[in-house]
C-alpha cells in the first residue's frame, strides 16, 4: 500500500505484508517512508491498520518484521507497535558491498489481540 498525506497524491513510501507462508499462517510486514518524512509519526499511524488487516482479515497467526539492528528507529518502531524481538541473523543480506545482520521481530496473534 502507497502512504500519502491526507488528499495528496505524492508517495511517501510503501507499506504492507509480503513473503506470505500460507502454510504456516505468517507473514512478514515490510516498509520503507521517504528520508525527508521519517520521525514525523507518518508509519506510526500506517502500521496499526495493517496488523489488524492481517489478523484480522488474513486470519495470520505470526507477522515477522526484520531490520538492520543499526536501524534503531526502525527497530524502535516494531517495538513501539507490539513486536517482541526474536533474535539476529548474523550477516545475512548485503547492500552496496556491506554485509549486515538483521534483527528479527515477531507478533502472535494472541498478543496481537491481547493489546486490543
Amino acid at each position: 500500500m502507497g502512504i500519502t498525506l491526507k488528499g495528496e497524491d505524492k508517495l511517501l513510501g510503501t507499506l504492507g505484508l509480503w513473503r506470505l507462508e500460507k502454510e504456516n499462517n505468517r507473514a512478514e510486514i515490510g516498509y520503507a517512508l521517504r528520508y525527508d518524512f521519517q520521525g514525523t509519526g507518518i508509519m506510526k499511524k500506517a502500521i496499526p491498520p495493517v496488523l489488524a488487516f492481517g489478523f484480522e482479515q488474513m486470519k495470520l497467526h505470526t507477522i515477522m518484521g526484520s531490520a538492520n539492528p543499526e536501524n534503531t528507529s526502525s527497530c524502535l518502531m516494531m517495538e513501539r507497535n507490539g513486536f517482541n524481538r526474536e533474535g539476529t541473523l548474523r550477516q545475512s543480506w548485503f547492500f552496496n558491498g556491506v554485509c549486515s545482520d538483521s534483527a528479527i521481530y515477531g507478533m502472535l496473534e494472541e498478543d496481537y489481540f491481547a493489546k486490543s
